[in-house]
């Protein structure tokens, strides 16, 4: 799965998205680790965006 770090997290109802305009720390299934401001996502967290990021992500090693 993946894992967001944030001060706080927002549910808004209409939309059903999640958001902060927080700083975020969020990692991916692959071990990326991105930073950023600004979240917004669906609920499952599959379909989601950072607003301002920034970011580390590992080359495959098996090239």
């Amino acid at each position: 799965g993946v894992t967001l770090f944030t001060d706080t997290l927002s549910w808004d109802n209409l939309r059903e998205k999640v958001f902060t305009d927080d700083k975020v720390i969020f990692i991916t299934e692959d071990q990326d680790t991105l930073y950023g401001i600004g979240f917004e996502s669906d609920v499952e967290l599959d379909n989601w965006k950072i607003l301002k990021p920034t970011g580390v992500f590992h080359e495959d090693e098996k090239k």
